[in-house]
């Protein structure tokens, strides 16, 4: 049955049947066309030259329905790309509380706007818009981190966040609540190389309608490899007066340093200062208590392991 089907369309008396109905109803469509028609359309708002000190609140209308008359050629070209109407909020009028643009207004605007429509009506005879403070304040951004070292490494410098604060715009009544900003979370393992990310900036979902100057922030450190070396360093009693010596046992300090483990071949005594005060005396007379006052700055830290020292005091 389809085969004959397709035999009785496949003859030339089928096919110029086919080719006549199509050229009618192009010829009739262009007819229909080239009439014009009243029509109602549903145009989209796009809100422009809002004042940067302002800002929309609530839910602005996004839409505004019109009847118009226009050619069908003009009425399909409008169905089909949608135009959207601008509004300039810069031009709206001022209410005791909120702004507002007339029907006439809307209708001159459409006017500018939409060539070829012909305004008979906007269906909504004003439009609201409820405008707020805008206000803004640098926040900072602390980061969301959670990193493990291999072992024996550490950062030698500081973690460094760029930006460090973002701008933060919006309503005053929500800025106002925040006191600082996280990113997003980043897991960092193993971790052994000197490292740079690109991380999201959150905004809880009770703050939403804030702008950010930027949405992400650059979180890079310096990592390297760390060792341990024991050191002696000579203990300097400071403030002995006229007349009195002062001899401590031990005489020199152990000390634990940390340093880079290719630094470490520079770290040596005379790189280091360690005191103690010889007016803590009268607080405690039984021992003194040294205290580092100078390091190398490529050493990370400085434990002391003689925390404590005796001593023996002789005057002249």
């Amino acid at each position: 049955m389809v085969q004959n089907i397709k035999k009785r369309f496949i003859k030339p008396k089928a096919l110029a049947f086919l080719g006549f109905l199509l050229v009618s109803f192009i010829i009739w469509l262009m007819i229909t066309l080239s009439g014009s028609y009243v029509s109602d359309i549903r145009m989209q708002l796009a809100y422009e030259n809002v004042p940067e000190e302002k800002l929309l609140l609530g839910d602005p209308d996004s839409y505004l329905d019109a009847s118009v008359y226009a050619s069908g050629y003009r009425l399909l070209n409008y169905k089909i790309f949608r135009e959207s109407l601008s509004l300039d909020v810069a031009s709206f009028n001022e209410g005791s509380q909120r702004f507002f643009i007339t029907r006439a207004e809307m209708e001159n605007s459409m006017k500018d706007q939409m060539e070829g429509l012909e305004v008979r009506r906007v269906f909504k005879d004003t439009l609201w818009l409820t405008l707020g403070e805008n206000t803004f304040r640098k926040i900072k951004v602390s980061p969301n981190l959670t990193i493990g070292f291999q072992e024996d490494h550490e950062f030698s410098e500081p973690l460094k966040i760029i930006p460090d604060s973002i701008e933060v715009r919006g309503p005053e009544d929500l800025v106002r609540k925040i006191d600082s900003l996280t990113t997003a979370s980043l897991v960092l393992r193993n971790l052994k190389d000197d490292f740079e990310k690109e991380v999201q900036v959150v905004i809880p979902d009770s703050l939403n309608g804030l702008q950010l100057s930027r949405e992400s922030v650059v979180i890079s450190g310096k990592v390297a490899r760390y060792s341990e070396k024991i050191l002696e360093v000579p203990l300097v009693v400071e403030n002995v007066p006229e007349g009195v010596s002062v001899k401590t046992f031990p005489a020199n300090i152990r000390i634990l340093c940390k340093a880079d483990i290719d630094d470490l071949k520079r770290v040596v005594p005379s790189g280091f200062r360690i005191s103690c005060d010889y007016n803590e005396i009268s607080k405690n007379p039984a021992f003194l208590l040294p205290r580092v006052e100078e390091k190398p700055s490529f050493v990370k830290s400085v434990t002391l392991l003689d925390t404590k020292v005796e001593y023996l005091l002789k005057r002249s």
